[in-house]
């Protein structure tokens, strides 16, 4: 009777480990099916020629998975190989196929969208061309952008034969002088077209601006000429003086608005009579008298 028991109790654990075995082995077989994003690898670009209409960044996929792959399946770094190796100069329709993408087992793709990747090449070449620095804004009142210098000043711009054979200049980003009174440098990108790359710059242009005081002339009208250093009474003729000065703009203004231009004639030591005489005009540091009207004026002094 313990014989057969033990035997009993034998057969039953054997049947429970292989049920625990077809379980395990269902568990592991059973699948799901999602949608995930696969990333389109383009290769073998043929030489002298470039992607001007690029296909998507990826395909849509529907894919059958083991439900075990379901916690390493955001890991798995899956792509979608595209050889254009045998393109031409054109517009072409490839058609995707799901045996480019390199799967592990367990995986099947059922479904891809787009069907066909839609990709233009051309001609490519290269050209130097100057870089020019592009300024957005205005200085703060009274100033300028004097100069702006750009290293390198010449870059080799890379691209379609259609696009580059048109470009005569690289725009850089524009740099925002907005208020700005003094000089500076800086790193900036370049403002490329679509298209086109400069391969041989790795890092941003360093530019530099020189940003400086406005410099203009004006005329200043009528301005009384006086005379100094005489005990007798005299006479200035004409009573005026007309001058042009240049100077820098915010100078100039300050000057006009307090009308602070002093002219005079030294008449120390001059006895009654007739004397020609230059007018001794008082001018601001930074400034230039361009011009002057009269020149000589007649100065009459006298007795008592």
């Amino acid at each position: 009777m313990a014989l057969k028991t033990g035997r009993s109790n034998k057969y039953t654990f054997h049947l429970c480990l292989m049920g625990a075995a077809i379980l395990l082995l269902f568990s592991c077989s059973s699948s799901y099916e999602t949608d995930i994003f696969i990333p389109i690898d383009v290769q073998n670009i043929p030489k002298g020629l470039i992607i001007t209409e690029h296909p998507p960044k990826g395909i849509g996929a529907r894919i059958r998975a083991l439900k075990a792959l379901e916690k390493t399946l955001p890991e798995m770094k899956l792509q979608y190989k595209l050889d254009v190796s045998d393109l031409l100069i054109g517009v072409h329709a490839i058609p995707v196929n799901p045996e480019n993408v390199k799967l592990p087992e367990g995986i099947s793709i059922l479904k891809v969208n787009p069907s066909f990747l839609t990709m233009k090449m051309e001609k490519e070449v290269k050209k130097a061309v100057p870089v020019v620095i592009s300024i957005s804004g205005n200085p703060a009142p009274g100033f300028e952008v004097v100069e702006t210098k750009a290293k390198p000043s010449f870059i080799i711009l890379r691209g379609s034969e259609k696009i580059v054979s048109q470009q005569k200049e690289i725009l850089t980003k524009p740099i925002d002088v907005n208020g700005i009174s003094e000089s500076f440098q800086k790193e900036i990108v370049l403002d490329l077209l679509e298209g086109t790359t400069a391969p041989f710059i790795s890092k941003p242009i360093h530019v530099e601006v020189q940003i400086k005081e406005r410099i203009v002339s004006r005329k200043f009208q009528d301005i009384p000429v006086e005379g100094k250093g005489s005990p007798y009474p005299y006479k200035i003729t004409p009573p005026v003086i007309n001058i042009e000065v240049k100077g820098p703009e915010n100078v100039l203004e300050k000057l006009q608005m307090d009308k602070g231009i002093k002219v005079h004639i030294d008449l120390n030591a001059l006895k009654p009579g007739i004397y020609p005489r230059r007018a001794i005009i008082t001018l601001p540091v930074a400034t230039i008298l361009v011009n002057v009207k009269p020149k000589i004026f007649t100065v009459t002094i006298k007795d008592g």
